[in-house]
């Protein structure tokens, strides 16, 4: 698997303002690096076994994963030691679970909110029109965004409002459809739904 370069900058250099995620990421690539594996879950997956020796064999793990925890510690304290914050600036329940997982990190990308406001995703254009999809939702979220933005408060606030923001709610839907150059539109009842 490709890691992006910024992805690897942060798990290689840690600073005094690194979020504690990218100081435990630092850990565990040293942990890795030495070892060769990941952390242990601390868990076996259910097996044919007696239970005499199931048990045996789930204490094997569960030993081996409180091994791999401290030592995961040892190198996350002098990480935190070596850029001036104090050894618990990360608990140890947080290390046990970021250990437990640590399997399952994955390096998801996607688009910056800015970009995201600034067009419509073009994969959405066709699932706008079908009845009842989740789009819709999409759509809605940002008309409501867009209704904060002109009048500085949700529509629906306040009771008494709640028709008149209704055709305002429309009004930044339809304002957003124009925006991105879609002929389409939501059914009301959506509209007055959020």
């Amino acid at each position: 698997m490709h890691v992006p370069a910024s992805v690897l900058l942060q798990c290689i250099v840690v600073f005094l303002q690194s979020p504690p995620f990218w100081i435990l990421c630092k850990a565990l690539k040293e942990f890795v690096n030495e070892t060769g594996n990941l952390p242990l879950r601390g868990s076996i997956p259910d097996m044919t076994a007696d239970s005499k020796r199931f048990i045996e064999l789930q204490n094997c793990y569960h030993e081996k994963a409180l091994e791999d925890v401290q030592n995961i510690s040892e190198k996350l304290h002098a990480i935190l030691a070596s850029v001036g914050k104090k050894t618990n600036f990360i608990e140890d329940d947080e290390i046990r679970l970021f250990c437990k997982n640590a399997a399952f990190l994955r390096v998801i990308r996607c688009r910056s909110l800015e970009e995201e406001y600034k067009t419509f995703p073009k994969c959405l254009d066709g699932l706008i029109g079908e009845p009842d999809s989740d789009v819709v939702f999409y759509v809605l979220f940002r008309a409501v965004d867009k209704f904060y933005s002109s009048f500085d408060r949700y529509p629906g606030e306040v009771d008494e409002d709640v028709e008149g923001d209704c055709e305002k709610l429309q009004a930044c839907v339809t304002d957003l459809f124009k925006e991105w150059g879609i002929q389409s539109g939501i059914k009301e009842d959506y509209v007055k739904e959020m």
